[in-house]
């Protein structure tokens, strides 16, 4: 008997639950989701993305002066101006960081010099060099 009652008022449940959804509720696509997507029930609103091309502008703007080898391993000699105008003078190897600056690559056959600054990689000439200039290769110790 017990079972019975607990068979028939499942069934009246379901009964219940099933007749408050009308056949133009469930839309044509395969995505079992998209009843819950039409109703909105918390009124959701989507998010436009908008991407915006602009120029990022370094945070400190470095000038490279030249590449030298005088220890036997490539080293970048370079400035640094920041925002205030306030020159720093550095002298780094590859892998040498110090106040956001790292040196990333120094390919001293093209005279050029990549650098990490502040997150935002740039890869830069050496100033001065005109374009037919002769670089010395670096020894190998």
């Amino acid at each position: 008997m017990k079972r019975f009652r607990i068979i028939s008022m499942s069934i009246a449940a379901l009964v219940t639950f099933t007749v408050g959804v009308r056949a133009d509720d469930i839309p044509a696509s395969n995505n079992p989701y998209a009843l819950v997507v039409a109703r909105n029930v918390f009124g959701l609103k989507l998010i436009e993305a908008t991407v915006v091309n602009q120029v990022v502008e370094p945070p400190m703007k470095i000038t490279p002066n030249g590449i030298t080898s005088v220890f036997g391993k490539a080293q970048v000699l370079f400035k640094v101006a920041d925002k205030t105008g306030r020159e720093t003078r550095y002298i780094f190897a590859e892998g040498q960081e110090k106040d956001g600056i790292e040196v990333v690559k120094i390919d001293w056959r093209n005279s050029l010099v990549t650098f990490n600054n502040h997150g935002l990689i740039q890869e830069l000439a050496l100033v001065g060099m005109p374009a037919s200039a002769v670089v010395l290769p670096i020894p190998q110790h």
